[in-house]
């Protein structure tokens, strides 16, 4: 997994890339999280992002906030996502509906807030996730 930052916190964007198969992983990891999982990056170089942030991390939100969205953020050089059992599993359902059999290289998916979204929780981070390969 390569997760690509390019190095500005107040904008930042993020670009994580693995094959089909291991976002399918993924994907079905978010079904079960009891606290958080973690994933390395390769620290893989690129000429669009500067920076490679180390770890990807979901982690599971034990608040009261119930409004089921994921929160993205950077965090101590990692991506970190959290949220709700129920925003984790509908994010994990979506790197499975994506990243199946007939997904592409380069075929990629972009979380970012918009007004209305019923996924994510207002956040400056643009995140892409894309196909490497199969």
């Amino acid at each position: 997994m390569n997760i690509l930052f390019n190095g500005n916190l107040e904008n930042p964007e993020v670009d994580i890339s693995d094959s089909a198969s291991s976002l399918r992983e993924i994907g079905n990891s978010l079904f079960n999280i009891d606290i958080e999982i973690e994933f390395m990056s390769s620290q893989e170089k690129s000429e669009f992002y500067p920076e490679n942030l180390e770890k990807l991390i979901f982690r599971k939100d034990i608040t009261t906030d119930k409004s089921n969205l994921l929160s993205i953020l950077i965090h101590q050089n990692n991506l970190l996502i959290s949220g709700t059992d129920v925003a984790l599993r509908k994010l994990g359902q979506s790197f499975l509906n994506f990243f199946d059999e007939t997904c592409k290289e380069n075929e990629h998916i972009h979380l970012d807030y918009y007004e209305g979204n019923d996924l994510i929780a207002p956040t400056s981070c643009s995140l892409t996730i894309t196909c490497r390969h199969k």
